[in-house]
């Protein structure tokens, strides 16, 4: 068991998501940064769909109540157990009655937290994600907070370490989203622009900003969409949708960034800037595979 004992501005129990509910409206939810959720359960053994805490916006501690393994992978933090730094990318233990506290991320926008085993919670519709505007999921569909205790499962530590060591590493310093184009005269509109994303982001979709007012975009006929859409709304300031994106929306739809590239945007602090470039859907499912993403 792990006791919040501060809790950051934003700490949830996320997965990988919650597949094939699309179609009644239910979003995907997950992770942001799929990528180094993954890293952070393989480097303590666990599948890579076990449940974790996703962590962002500020500092925070945890107390372990029982002896653990634990891992952190995302941005870089500055971090101690009992007051003795520790570093992310490795399986760290954790002795019951430690504290294991977060002073501040240092690069990127996430950081995974997760402990061999997993978090246990209730499965709603095949996954333990939270999703915050529908209040479902996690601990009672709500961000953790100060004095929640969160059960763990119990397993042996068994790495991965072959799997982690051949895992694709995205580079979250890149500033080009590569995406399949599904509208070229809009997509031509917001190609090789430079974009900074605006501190209006959320897990919904993060807004993009440009000193070009000369695009517009326009709303249209509903239809339905996925993460990593872009949507060009009637100001012509983009949006890219996010894991809790809806499932369908109404602004015109330029492309999709695919989906290794995704955890790059995810980790994005607003004020990052990031541009456009398109790539076929052959190469992207090409990607895709050979990153092993998802």
């Amino acid at each position: 068991m792990i006791v919040v004992e501060r809790a950051p501005p934003y700490l949830t129990v996320q997965d990988l998501g919650r597949f094939g509910y699309r179609s009644s409206g239910v979003p995907i939810a997950g992770a942001m940064d799929q990528w180094s959720f993954a890293k952070a359960n393989l480097l303590v053994g666990n599948d890579r769909n076990a449940a974790a805490l996703e962590w962002a916006i500020g500092p925070g501690a945890l107390r372990f109540m029982k002896d653990s393994v634990v891992s952190i992978a995302g941005s870089q933090v500055e971090a101690t157990i009992d007051e003795q730094p520790v570093v992310g990318g490795a399986a760290i233990e954790v002795r019951a009655g430690q504290l294991l506290a977060v002073q501040r991320l240092i690069d990127l926008r996430f950081v995974y937290i997760a402990i061999a085993g997993g978090i246990s919670c209730p499965e709603i519709l095949g996954s333990r994600s939270t999703y915050l505007p529908a209040s479902f999921g996690g601990i009672e569909g709500r961000r953790l907070k100060t004095g929640d205790r969160v059960d763990t499962i119990d397993r042996s530590l068994s790495l991965m370490s072959g799997e982690i060591d051949s895992l694709y590493h995205p580079d979250f310093h890149e500033e080009e989203l590569r995406a399949v184009v599904a509208d070229s005269a809009s997509f031509e509109m917001i190609a090789g622009k430079t974009y900074r994303v605006s501190h209006l982001s959320d897990r919904m979709g993060y807004r993009l900003e440009s000193d070009d007012v000369s695009i517009r975009g326009a709303s249209i006929t509903s239809e339905p969409v996925c993460p990593g859409t872009i949507q060009l709304p009637p100001d012509g300031q983009p949006i890219v949708l996010m894991a809790d994106s809806p499932t369908i929306g109404g602004y015109r739809v330029c492309g999709a960034v695919i989906s290794a590239d995704m955890p790059i945007l995810a980790q994005c602090m607003p004020g990052r800037q990031v541009r456009f470039s398109s790539i076929s859907l052959e190469e992207a499912q090409h990607t895709l595979r050979d990153h092993g993403v998802s």
